[in-house]
């Protein structure tokens, strides 16, 4: 799951679909991290002991698989997935590596079941800065890249916006 829905009445909606699937649950997104844990009624555990300044933390809340920043993450996933599939490079698989990229990573790419994207299309207002090049459509792109490359592994791939 990654972004808030649309409309914040879609909140229960959107978590209900997402925490009512089977399977292992990642939420990206600070948020949507929130929303995730206010909905669970966890506390969300940012987690700063990170591995490079380059990569965003990783957060934790009981009940979830694995808890990341949303579109610099989804970012980079989709570069190691375009390495992956262009020259095999699978350092993503070295478990000493537990930097969100490389855990959402060994998660997606050795998913063995159906992978059910959850999308919010609110737009954050935080991203619609003119020297940033993080806004809406970027988050769409970088998404749907990541969709596309996990079609290209013969993965089985679902996307429900919001």
């Amino acid at each position: 799951m990654i972004g808030p829905p649309s409309s914040p009445d879609r909140d229960g909606l959107m978590m209900g679909d997402f925490f009512g699937s089977k399977g292992k649950h990642i939420v990206c997104g600070g948020t949507t991290a929130h929303l995730a844990a206010s909905y669970l009624g966890k506390p969300l555990e940012v987690v700063l002991d990170y591995q490079s300044s380059t990569i965003p933390p990783i957060g934790r809340i009981e009940g979830v698989e694995l808890v990341t920043e949303g579109v610099v993450t989804i970012g980079l996933a989709l570069e190691a997935a375009k390495r992956y599939l262009s020259y095999g490079c699978d350092d993503f698989r070295d478990t000493a590596k537990t930097d969100g990229v490389s855990a959402l990573c060994r998660l997606l790419f050795d998913a063995e079941e159906p992978i059910n994207f959850y999308i919010g299309t609110a737009v954050n207002d935080a991203h619609q800065a003119p020297k940033l090049e993080i806004d809406f459509n970027h988050k769409m792109e970088v998404i749907n890249g990541l969709i596309d490359a996990l079609g290209k592994m013969r993965k089985e791939v679902t996307a429900k916006f919001y």
